[in-house]
């Protein structure tokens, strides 16, 4: 059986189903392939994921019920800023994302939204001292963590430090954050992000889920990272209606 044909089988078998295991995944093929081994089975999950028939939604565990992937954006504003980074720094790891698209996952909206530029860590002093200083925005405020750029006619700037190993993905000719990094950080940084925090983080988490693919294994992985991994499990078996088995 080639593998388009296995859309309409997985889709009879677990259609019905927010998600199902990649053992009951590898009991279904081994019903058309009793010989298959473990290394084709890898290989039939990957094709299935590259050609749009499968999700993963966490490690092990997969959905039929395609869903959009959520794509922040950057404003032009925001991407001159990096881009001048960049070009003085061609060699260190940064992103660049504005709140704007953060509403589609919202009930009340924000007035405003603003940039966030992060680089990482060990450079962001350097870059402060060196790049940041020449762009043309007059400072707000310096804190311990980032960096705020604003004045009465332009949207806000923020500078701040990028966590290693932070979850991003490329864009033409910058980077942006996945979803899951940035819901990770609105959850470890509410004083930072207080427009985004408390009940609204919880809608923003089920809106995330129902509407938009969220790899949930690299969003706990992420928060593992910063320490709070248990402490998001927790927040999203109380406040939310997403399947419990996907973060325990």
């Amino acid at each position: 059986m080639i593998i388009n044909n296995y859309s309409t089988k997985l889709a009879e078998k677990f259609l019905g189903r927010d998600t199902f295991s990649s053992d009951e995944l590898f009991s279904f093929f081994k019903e058309w392939e009793p010989d298959l081994k473990m290394a084709t089975f890898r290989w039939r999950i990957h094709e299935l994921k590259q050609r749009g028939i499968i999700q993963s939604v966490k490690r092990g565990i997969f959905t039929i019920r395609i869903k959009p992937t959520f794509k922040i954006s950057a404003s032009d504003n925001g991407i001159k800023i990096y881009k001048r980074i960049i070009k003085a720094y061609p060699d260190i790891r940064a992103c660049v994302w504005n709140t704007q698209k953060l509403n589609d996952l919202m009930l009340h909206q924000p007035a405003r939204s603003w940039d966030v530029i992060e680089v990482e860590n060990d450079a962001f002093d350097l870059v402060w001292e060196n790049a940041i200083s020449g762009i043309g925005f007059p400072i707000k405020a310096r804190h311990q963590d980032y960096l705020e750029y604003a004045n009465r006619t332009t949207p806000t700037y923020f500078l701040k430090k990028l966590l290693s190993r932070a979850p991003l993905e490329p864009a033409e000719g910058y980077i942006l954050p996945t979803l899951e990094k940035i819901l990770v950080d609105i959850f470890c940084e509410p004083s930072f992000y207080s427009t985004f925090s408390g009940s609204e983080f919880s809608v923003m988490l089920n809106n995330a889920y129902h509407r938009f693919a969220v790899d949930f294994a690299k969003l706990l992985q992420y928060a593992k990272r910063r320490n709070k991994a248990r402490e998001l499990k927790d927040l999203i078996l109380a406040t939310t209606d997403i399947p419990h088995n996907l973060v325990e």
